[in-house]
């Protein structure tokens, strides 16, 4: 990303006080709102190769869920997905979003997904990579996501205290991308979450993951929306890559048959972090479904 850009974008910082928490987020642009929201553990940074190209459609806000990015933590808070959720839609409400459209990854689909279908006549649009659309199955699992998983829930065993921040974010980020990982992202949140309790949202992100089992926060949280999502009036804009990491060919396919007034489109060869990889052309692509769902009144 060229120099311009990134001080434009750096410039965009904003902080904003939601129920006694510092919540920082990036805004750029005016018109309708578009919202994005990462995964963990990465931060608002994540959307910079995409945030300036696509203001010219709209008011760009990323915010950083709390504990994340330069964003506060509340007092005596586990960061489950209700805590995430609870702070993000008041985040929402305060800023009066209206007929916003979501931008979603990995975990941050979890929340905007829950709070699209609770919220459907506020929300114009849905643009969706790596995200949680179905119900995880055993079956569904790739390769790459079940060594991830495995990996990383052993190592959030470890006494926090005495995990080594640096290798840990290190290791985490490489299993993500099928190339080197991206160094300024890297940096950025090994400084996010420096401290042993700093890492506390990554760890509890590792507890309520989709494991395939049914049994934790995430796999709840899927089962509520999903059925509600696939039949959605809302339009919805879905990316994959391959050989992806939460999202298969049989995710996609399923998309395809199940899901209402979706369009599909590859990024390329990537694993989790297209987004990075891709950003300008995600960007592009969306920008014209912008243009098109804006001409039909969407």
């Amino acid at each position: 990303m060229q120099n311009g850009i990134a001080n434009k974008v750096d410039r965009a910082s904003k902080f904003i006080e939601i129920d006694g928490v510092n919540m920082h987020y990036l805004e750029m642009g005016t018109g309708r709102p578009i919202l994005f929201l990462h995964s963990i553990p990465m931060s608002s940074s994540i959307w910079r190769g995409m945030f300036a190209h696509l203001s010219t459609m709209g008011r760009c806000i990323a915010l950083d869920l709390i504990g994340c990015g330069r964003s506060g933590a509340p007092a005596h808070c586990h960061f489950t997905i209700f805590d995430h959720l609870h702070y993000v839609q008041r985040f929402i409400d305060t800023l009066q979003l209206k007929r916003y459209v979501l931008v979603l990854h990995g975990f941050g689909s979890l929340i905007g997904f829950d709070i699209a279908m609770r919220n459907e006549a506020n929300c114009s649009g849905l643009v969706f990579y790596e995200s949680f659309i179905r119900p995880v199955t055993p079956d569904d699992l790739s390769l790459p996501y079940q060594e991830h998983l495995s990996a990383l829930q052993h190592e959030s065993a470890v006494s926090p205290s005495r995990l080594n921040i640096a290798l840990f974010m290190q290791h985490l980020f490489q299993q993500l991308t099928l190339g080197e990982a991206p160094q300024d992202q890297l940096l950025e949140n090994i400084e996010t979450y420096e401290s042993a309790i700093s890492i506390d949202p990554i760890l509890e992100y590792l507890r309520e993951l989709p494991s395939g089992n049914g049994m934790n926060q995430g796999d709840h949280m899927i089962g509520k929306y999903y059925k509600a999502l696939s039949q959605s009036s809302i339009p919805k804009l879905m990316f994959y890559s391959l050989p992806g990491f939460i999202t298969s060919i049989a995710t996609v396919m399923w998309a395809k048959e199940h899901i209402k007034r979706i369009e599909v489109m590859e990024l390329g060869e990537e694993l989790h972090l297209g987004h990075v990889t891709y950003s300008v052309q995600m960007a592009e692509m969306i920008s014209i479904w912008l243009q098109g769902i804006e001409q039909y009144g969407g």
